[in-house]
């Protein structure tokens, strides 16, 4: 605990904990077995104190998802006709991200989806497919699909590893790659495709 901590503390307030570190510490339990109560005790702070800046255990959450957005923002559109490469490389990005967090994927197949960063991680995608020439009605059509199955994946994938004591399979990234190239050359002959 910090000296500034400390000192708050023997004032009677409770010390200032910040969005970062209140993420840091969920991702450090993890997202899993997370509780309030482990929060206040790994920040230092009563769980009274802890929920002066984060209403609940959802809310907790959402703020950890903000954070993981902002990791798998892609940083650039892709150029015109290039948005299966675009896209395939994104996939490749928020895999290796959500197989930092276990528990993540599960989560963003449901409370995450209605976040404002997921929504703005969606336009992006969208903005992208569309900027690399798809027409946006398919475009939302693509990301919903490859994102979706891109997040079930990575659950499943993150379940099977925790059967096997951890381990992860030996082709898992090759297997990965196969399932997105499969999933990109069927949207050729999708709705609207």
């Amino acid at each position: 605990m910090t000296g500034r901590s400390t000192s708050a503390r023997r004032r009677g307030r409770p010390p200032l904990v910040k969005p970062d570190e209140l993420v840091e510490a969920a991702l450090a339990i993890g997202l899993e077995q997370l509780t309030m109560q482990d929060v206040a005790k790994r920040l230092g702070v009563s769980s009274q104190a802890l929920y002066r800046w984060v209403g609940d255990r959802d809310e907790l959450l959402d703020l950890v998802a903000d954070s993981f957005v902002a990791r798998i923002m892609p940083p650039r559109m892709p150029l015109e006709g290039d948005w299966r490469a675009w896209l395939f490389d994104f996939t490749r990005t928020l895999r290796a991200e959500l197989l930092t967090v276990p528990g993540i994927a599960a989560r963003g197949l449901t409370r995450f989806q209605i976040s404002v960063a997921f929504v703005n991680l969606h336009e992006r995608v969208i903005a992208g497919l569309v900027a690399g020439g798809v027409e946006r009605g398919r475009a939302v059509w693509v990301a919903e699909v490859v994102g979706t199955g891109t997040l079930a994946w990575v659950a499943r994938e993150q379940g099977l590893a925790a059967a096997a004591g951890g381990r992860p399979r030996a082709d898992a990234d090759a297997r990965f790659d196969a399932y997105v190239a499969t999933l990109l050359a069927g949207i050729g002959s999708s709705p609207d495709g």
